[in-house]
């Protein structure tokens, strides 16, 4: 008997769809299926994150320390596994659920059996590629998955403290270029406290700066004052085109950090985009209210409540950003380890995507025979609904990378890479090159480019 047939690629089954639509993601899992399953996985996460906040309290009591707990103690009990399990189950019958492939036909998938080695869960969706690729037959196949993962570093450290200055004085230096505030203060960190855990960030006096300090922030400051002239200009450029927008929806903006602005200022981005466009209805005489939703997994509380309170953006760890777009959603989508911009044309099929997607720039020839997709799945890879988007729009070009470094990053990368570097020895080659290198830490948005449909 021969072997059956295995299922085509994706480049081929593009070249057979031709002008067919390629339906992979729909509104009914993403929001039928996904959001009920992450729902139940951030109510597990709850009772463990209180279960091991006790273990610690118990061990601070007993030793006096809480920097690490015993294994055991971190160990799932059986019993949660099996609870949740059941509560899955119960969310399909038969313990299996339909979806659609690119063909637009209908496939009963399986619910996957948990397998829990660490405490925390993340809701995945199965890669992008391997359902455009055609559902395999296996009982297993599924369009999520469940994986396990320990305590998150940003969760244990508190790196985005709600009372910190911080959040204040970056939108300030955003808004305005401001070098410092009004008391001539910098926020920066204590060099004395080198390991992450201690590091300590604080207000400095800026004639206290040293040469090398005060360039650094005085070089900042100009690079997110330009940064925002040239997104308002853009953004006020195409305000014809964006005028029916009433929702800024992000992906991947990540969690805030104390020591890091890069996420902030992203988010500070989304925030600006909105801000532009609410000025440009109020100057014809109008209100119009633009809502903000920024959906990333790595969110805490503590970074939902700081862009709540002083951006208004809300921030979501669900799918709640997918369910949200509509043909008057502006999308941003910024390095995702998903292929955001993929799933977001392909769920606006219908009205020929959203009205404008701040991505990683889109390209078509990606879709050339030799290219093998199943080895990445990420956003550097179009299919042919982003391409299609892509060929409705307009597309500026968005980025600091050039007023950071003077090139892009890929050829700074090339320039002055590991393979490059001098000998301790060669101290000023060397002091050259750790300086260059540090100038890549600087760019925020490397890459982009900001498509508006015509």
């Amino acid at each position: 008997m021969s072997d059956p047939p295995k299922p085509p690629r994706l480049i081929e089954l593009y070249g057979f769809l031709d002008k067919r639509s390629n339906p992979i993601w729909t509104a009914d899992p993403i929001e039928g299926i996904a959001n009920d399953v992450m729902g139940k996985v951030t109510v597990f996460n709850e009772k463990v994150k209180y279960r091991l906040q006790k273990s610690r309290e118990q061990g601070e009591k007993e030793t006096g320390k809480t920097d690490k707990l015993d294994k055991a103690k971190r160990k799932l009990a059986p019993d949660d596994v099996a609870d949740l399990q059941k509560h899955l189950d119960e969310f399909f019958p038969r313990k299996n659920y339909d979806t659609i492939d690119m063909f637009g036909d209908r496939h009963s998938l399986g619910v996957p059996q948990l397998t829990v080695e660490e405490p925390f869960l993340n809701l995945m969706l199965r890669s992008y590629m391997a359902i455009s690729k055609g559902i395999p037959p296996e009982k297993s196949a599924h369009l999520w998955k469940i994986n396990t993962r320990i305590e998150s570093h940003h969760e244990r450290l508190v790196l985005c403290p709600e009372k910190d200055p911080c959040w204040e004085f970056w939108k300030l230096r955003w808004q305005r270029g401001s070098v410092a505030n009004a008391e001539d203060m910098v926020w920066q960190r204590l060099k004395s406290l080198d390991s992450q855990e201690q590091r300590k960030y604080e207000f400095r006096k800026r004639k206290n700066l040293s040469t090398d300090d005060e360039e650094v922030e005085v070089t900042q400051a100009d690079q997110w004052n330009i940064t925002r002239t040239k997104l308002e200009a853009i953004i006020l450029k195409h305000a014809a085109s964006l005028k029916d927008v009433n929702k800024v929806v992000c992906f991947a903006l990540g969690a805030l950090h104390h020591g890091t602005p890069k996420s902030y200022v992203q988010h500070l981005a989304a925030a600006t985009i909105r801000d532009t466009l609410r000025k440009f209805h109020k100057d014809a005489g109008k209100e119009k209210e633009i809502e903000v939703i920024a959906q990333d997994p790595a969110y805490d509380e503590r970074c939902k409540n700081i862009l709540r309170d002083i951006l208004d953006i809300r921030a979501v760890t669900n799918l709640d950003g997918f369910s949200a777009i509509t043909k008057s959603t502006f999308v941003v989508s910024i390095a995702p380890a998903a292929a955001v911009v993929e799933i977001v044309a392909d769920i606006t099929l219908e009205y020929d995507g959203p009205t404008a997607i701040l991505c990683d720039e889109i390209f078509d020839d990606v879709l050339a025979p030799e290219t093998e997709p199943e080895v990445n799945y990420g956003s550097e890879w179009s299919t042919k609904n982003s391409v299609s988007f892509k060929q409705r729009c307009v597309g500026e070009e968005f980025g600091d990378e050039q007023y950071v470094l003077g090139m892009s990053l890929d050829k700074h990368e090339g320039k002055w890479s590991r393979e490059t570097r001098p000998e301790e020895e060669e101290r000023e080659k060397r002091g050259l090159w750790e300086k260059e290198r540090l100038k890549q830490l600087q760019v925020i948005f490397s890459g982009l480019k900001i498509y508006v449909k015509e």
